[in-house]
């Protein structure tokens, strides 16, 4: 009796250990299969430079503006 609750407690423990190597074989598939496709990564890289360069622009304005706003200061106070 005592083997049979062992042996019925190994099937057990088998049983997510089967389940996790299968989530991870197909998760490995998925990756080959995502990586293997030539449109993804271009797509990404465009998105990501496109964010870049907005960025860009936007430090370049605020920087710009405060500049403007420095020298704006700086005549008033040669004025007073």
């Amino acid at each position: 009796m005592l083997r049979l609750n062992r042996e019925s407690n190994n099937k057990k423990e088998n049983k997510p250990k089967k389940n996790l190597l299968m989530i991870n074989m197909m998760s490995r598939k998925l990756l080959r299969t995502r990586m293997l496709d030539s449109s993804v990564i271009p797509k990404k890289t465009q998105n990501i430079k496109e964010q870049l360069e907005e960025e860009k622009d936007r430090c370049l304005r605020l920087n710009a503006e405060f500049e403007n706003q420095r020298k704006r200061l700086q005549k008033e106070k040669e004025n007073s």
